[in-house]
């Protein structure tokens, strides 16, 4: 029985040679490769942190984290109790920030930096 292929993958000879520079280190996360691109990311966004995170759904996450603490939001819980809706307001934080500050100091810590 023949194979339908659904698509195709085209890597350059670059690709390749960072692939392997990945392969070959052998962590396929948090390796010198997340380090460089978190770098890279952060000069080209002129900002002091860059972060590299594992899915969609996560940046969205830490997206929404950042807007609500610049902006002053707070984590707000709708119900629709009684009819109506209603929000419950808590004390928005600086989670966000004290992660990537704590990440950024293990790493300096363990010569990652």
């Amino acid at each position: 029985m023949e194979k339908i292929g659904i698509g195709w993958a085209y890597v350059s000879d670059v690709g390749r040679k960072y692939v392997n520079a990945a392969l070959d280190a052998g962590r396929l996360s948090q390796g010198e490769m997340v380090h460089r691109f978190e770098k890279e990311f952060a000069r080209l966004h002129d900002q002091k942190y860059g972060i590299a995170l594992n899915s969609g759904t996560s940046a969205l996450h830490v997206g929404l984290e950042a807007m609500k603490e610049k902006f002053g939001w707070c984590d707000r819980k709708l119900s629709t109790q009684g009819g109506g809706t209603k929000t419950q307001s808590s004390r928005p934080g600086n989670y966000l920030y004290r992660v990537v500050e704590r990440v950024s100091a293990r790493r300096s810590r363990a010569g990652l930096r």
